[in-house]
């Protein structure tokens, strides 16, 4: 079975983790630092799922916000055009 991009960027992240907290406790500061460096970099490219702003029974009729940047989304929009981040749609 193939991974899809959300299930291997959280397989490295995971992983990543698990050599983070080594490399802390070897003291090995100057590597923890590219790993956690790492990690930033991934997490940052997550989806987010968005805030619904009124509870409509129709949910193609709400208001969705980007949690990262506040700005508008509407239903199943797969990117935010302000910041970028990937939407996750429940």
């Amino acid at each position: 079975m193939t991974m899809n991009e959300q299930e291997k960027r959280e397989k490295v992240i995971k992983g990543l983790e698990i050599v983070w907290d080594a490399f802390n406790h070897m003291e090995h500061e100057m590597y923890a630092d590219y790993v956690f460096d790492a990690l930033a970099l991934l997490k940052a490219q997550e989806p987010v799922v968005p805030i619904r702003m009124n509870h409509d029974e129709n949910k193609y009729r709400d208001h969705y916000r980007c949690p990262i940047c506040d700005d508008d989304l509407t239903y199943e929009q797969q990117y935010c055009a302000e910041c970028g981040r990937a939407v996750k749609w429940e």
